[in-house]
């Protein structure tokens, strides 16, 4: 809730990016990775507080089951 949503959503796919790319560096093949950047649409708190700000910029891993 602090800045341009747009803005938000960049940063967030940014992140989403950073991630992947360091998995992929790592040795995970790319095209077993899908990186989304949700900006504010999935906050896990309120963002009142920094705290809570702090706490929605985060990095989650969804595993599916093996093809």
């Amino acid at each position: 809730n602090v800045g341009k949503p747009d803005r938000n959503k960049e940063l967030s796919q940014k992140r989403a990016d950073a991630v992947k790319k360091y998995l992929v560096d790592k040795g995970i093949s790319a095209d077993r990775l899908t990186a989304v950047g949700y900006g504010m649409d999935r906050p896990l708190n309120d963002n009142k507080t920094k705290r809570d700000r702090a706490k929605n910029r985060r990095t989650e891993f969804v595993l599916q089951p093996s093809k």
